[in-house]
């Protein structure tokens, strides 16, 4: 048996279609603005930091005192830690972006998401950067060493302890 649709039918069918159609796609808006937003700010958090390492860098060239290694560049060398991780936390939605049927590619989010992780890289690369100046810098400020000649293993063994 066949339905009949007279025309008021057909406008309110429309409608119920259209209206989901349309709060999908302001979903799908508010998604990807906040995206967006959330990816700014960790890239413009990033680039802030590595601003900062940039200026650190510069004085430490400065500097007439040698720079405690033991806890600075552990410090540094886990901020580098966090980097990774929040590089391999970024990887994998750059990737689920690039393949996500619904965004188009004006929409930003993979350019998001690409300067992000170009951010986090950068950011990492400075670090690196301060962290050897910091050895560099202490290794010019005690100038040369004296050969030692070591005979045995315990005095090989001793002064790799006093390292």
């Amino acid at each position: 048996m066949r339905q009949h649709i007279d025309h008021s039918q057909s406008m309110e069918l429309m409608s119920d279609h259209l209206r989901g159609v349309t709060a999908r796609s302001l979903d799908l808006l508010k998604a990807i603005d906040g995206a967006i937003e959330a990816l700014v700010m960790t890239r413009k958090e990033m680039e802030a930091l590595r601003d900062a390492f940039q200026g650190l860098h510069a004085k430490i060239i400065e500097l007439d005192v040698p720079i405690c290694e033991k806890s600075t560049i552990g410090y540094l060398e886990q901020a580098q830690d966090s980097l990774t991780a929040t590089y391999s936390l970024l990887l994998p939605g750059l990737e689920a972006a690039r393949k996500a049927p619904e965004l188009k590619h004006d929409d930003g989010v993979v350019e998001a998401y690409e300067e992000t992780i170009e951010s986090v890289t950068s950011l990492n690369e400075t670090i690196e950067l301060v962290r050897w100046s910091i050895l560099e810098h202490n290794a010019d400020l005690e100038g040369p060493h004296k050969p030692q000649i070591m005979r045995d293993a315990s005095a090989i063994d001793d002064f790799l302890d006093s390292l």
